[in-house]
C-alpha cells in the first residue's frame, strides 16, 4: 500500500522539483543582472556565491534557495536547493549535472561558470527526478537540466 501511495505521488513531487529548478533559475538571473548593474562583484564564483546565494536566507538575494523544502524530503535531502554553488568547467553543465544524483533526489543543484573574454557567464540548475523522461536528444534520463547565459 505504501508503494502505491508513493507511486501516485511521484509525478507531483517531480513536477514540484522541476518547478523549483526553473523558478530559482529565473530568480537568480534577475538578481545577477541587478547586482551586476549596481556594481556588486558577481563575476567570479566567490562573488556569485557571496552576493547572489549568500550565506543564509538573511544575506541571500534569492532567499528561496535557503527556505524552500525539497518535495522529496522524505527520501532525499530536506532543503530544496544545494546552497553551495558548483564551479562549472568548460563542458557547460557537466559538474552541476553530475551532482544531481539519486542520493540528492529532488534537491536542485546550482552551478556557475564565470564569463571569459570570449563567453558570457553561465547559470546551470539540475535536479534528479524519480521518473525517467526523454531529454532533447531522445535519451532517457532522470536529470532535468536548465542552462542560461547570464549576460
Amino acid at each position: 500500500v505504501q508503494w502505491r501511495v508513493l507511486n501516485s505521488q511521484t509525478g507531483t513531487f517531480d513536477d514540484s522539483a522541476k518547478a523549483n529548478a526553473e523558478n530559482i533559475h529565473t530568480a537568480i538571473i534577475n538578481q545577477f543582472k541587478t547586482l551586476k548593474a549596481n556594481g556588486l562583484p558577481v563575476g567570479d564564483l566567490a562573488g556569485f556565491q557571496a552576493n547572489v546565494i549568500g550565506a543564509s536566507a538573511l544575506t541571500s538575494r534569492v532567499p528561496a534557495v535557503w527556505m524552500t523544502a525539497n518535495p522529496w524530503r522524505s527520501i532525499g535531502p530536506s532543503n530544496g536547493y544545494e546552497t553551495t554553488v558548483a564551479p562549472e568547467i568548460t563542458v557547460i553543465g557537466s559538474v552541476t549535472e553530475s551532482l544531481a544524483t539519486i542520493s540528492n533526489l529532488g534537491q536542485v543543484q546550482i552551478g556557475y561558470l564565470p564569463a571569459t573574454a570570449d563567453n558570457p557567464a553561465v547559470l546551470i540548475t539540475a535536479v534528479y527526478l524519480w521518473d525517467a523522461f526523454k531529454d532533447v536528444d531522445g535519451t532517457d534520463t532522470h536529470v532535468f537540466v536548465k542552462i542560461s547565459n547570464l549576460e
